[in-house]
């Protein structure tokens, strides 16, 4: 199976905040800066509480703990998380071997992570990838240099990066590629943002991912405790 955090990188679902305030989270007012990737309906700008998790990081929060949004492109947010030890906690992955990090998982695995192809009679299922060998998948570019991309390749697929996911539906529903690779409620949001019929996707049955949505605290932060304290 896919690592959680890979995932989390390919369906670029990018959250990072950075908590400045005093000490003593349980009487203090905090502001939660987050950045954001643009990947409806989980974060977005454009949907209520700025999307799924946000509000699920909201909830777990105490009402004194206040997010302020702010969206970055993914290369931008990388480099916070690459150049900076100001950062608390990241959605998006952080690089491998780092040994101050922390992961907790904010919700369960209820995101599911998998194909659309235009409906067709009959379930969409496989037992392995390579039964949809010399077809095409849609899906961002962020995942051009990933072992989610190199799973679908060696199975004898051929990947086309998009920009968004919207892109890639609309290439999807003109028949410009075989599937859509998203988690279903993207899928179905852009759907929705296109006036295209639910009707006429239909989304695996085979699921290649169930993932929660997860923070990446960054000890070295002088708030990392108390934040610890609060999520786990």
């Amino acid at each position: 199976m896919l690592s959680v955090s890979r995932i989390l990188a390919a369906v670029s679902v990018l959250l990072l905040f950075g908590l400045t305030a005093n000490k003593g989270y349980a009487a203090e007012p905090f502001e939660a800066l987050v950045i954001g990737l643009e990947y409806p309906p989980f974060v977005s700008m454009k949907v209520p509480g700025y999307g799924k998790a946000v509000r699920a990081l909201r909830h777990r929060l105490p009402e004194n703990w206040q997010i302020r949004m702010r969206m970055l492109p993914s290369a931008r947010a990388s480099t916070i998380l690459r150049n900076s030890d100001d950062w608390l906690s990241s959605f998006f992955p952080p690089r491998e071997g780092d040994t101050h990090i922390r992961k907790l998982i904010v919700q369960g695995d209820d995101i599911r992570y998998s194909l659309f192809r235009r409906r067709e009679p009959g379930d969409f299922r496989w037992a392995s990838l390579s039964e949809l060998a010399g077809s095409t998948v849609a899906s961002t570019r962020t995942l051009s240099d990933s072992p989610l991309k190199k799973m679908f390749t060696e199975a004898g697929m051929t990947f086309i990066p998009v920009n968004d996911i919207g892109q890639g539906l609309m290439m999807l529903v003109a028949g410009r590629t075989d599937y859509l690779l998203t988690a279903e409620d993207t899928g179905f949001y852009y759907a929705d943002m296109n006036a295209i019929d639910h009707k006429r996707l239909q989304f695996a049955d085979t699921i290649i991912e169930h993932f929660p949505i997860i923070v990446y605290l960054n000890t070295r932060h002088p708030q990392a405790q108390e934040a610890a304290k609060i999520l786990q």
